[in-house]
């Protein structure tokens, strides 16, 4: 007992002892300091708030893709539905002229009727008729009570020419609508009218605004949740 106290109280002889530990081959185990602990937790953390910038990139990269597709497919889908609707104007147009012989009120009242639905019919059909000389309004589909948009002298006039035209319209509050302007030809191919045949985009905007938000609060809602796992596990 005496020896191990003097040897305790002695701070030469326990440095002398740890040499010789550590001479004889003995494992020194080092443990980190609590200095080395504090500068590796700060150092997760910003490796952590890193990953958590990069991760929100890519969510909101990923997001306005989807949203980018999804609205051009939504816009692709109207645009088949009016050039399937403009085929159906000049189908109409010509089989109504070589009955009628000539563009009479008959044939007018049967071409502003095209693509009219019934109460089931998501998407109103809104067709119009132009006259060539000047663009002033002919005729219009009993489902049209007034008209708002203002005359288009560039797609008025390309359809002079002999194309077909497609167009976004919005009005002063921000709706929209989808307008296909075309030349309506009799069978020999003589233009006898311009018609222009239209669907309201605002059910679209409205998609547009649920899926703007959804991705924006998902993309929020995900980064937190990943931030905050991310911190309970240091």
């Amino acid at each position: 007992l005496c020896v191990v106290s003097a040897t305790c109280s002695n701070p030469d002889l326990l440095e002398s002892v740890g040499r010789h530990t550590s001479v004889t081959g003995t494992t020194n185990t080092h443990y980190p300091t609590a200095g080395t602990r504090i500068r590796a937790v700060p150092l997760r953390r910003k490796l952590i708030f890193w990953n958590i910038i990069v991760l929100f990139f890519t969510l909101l990269l990923l997001s306005s893709i989807v949203f980018i597709l999804i609205s051009y497919f939504l816009t692709s889908n109207v645009d088949q539905q009016l050039n399937g609707l403009g085929t159906q104007l000049q189908q109409t147009t010509s089989s109504c002229i070589v009955a009628q012989k000539n563009l009479d009120s008959t044939c007018i009242n049967q071409i502003v009727r095209v693509g009219q639905g019934d109460e089931f019919n998501a998407n109103p059909v809104y067709v119009k008729l132009l006259k060539l000389q000047n663009g002033t309004l002919l005729a219009r589909s009993p489902n049209l009570g007034q008209v708002r948009l203002p005359f288009n002298r560039s797609d008025f006039e390309a359809a002079l020419h002999g194309q077909q035209v497609l167009n976004t319209y919005a009005d002063n509050i921000g709706r929209k609508v989808r307008i296909l302007t075309l030349p309506l030809s009799d069978p020999s191919g003589h233009a006898l009218v311009i018609g222009q045949v239209s669907i309201s985009l605002e059910g679209i905007q409205h998609v547009q605004t649920l899926l703007f938000i959804l991705l924006s609060v998902g993309d929020l809602i995900a980064t937190i949740v990943a931030y905050v796992v991310s911190m309970l596990l240091i």
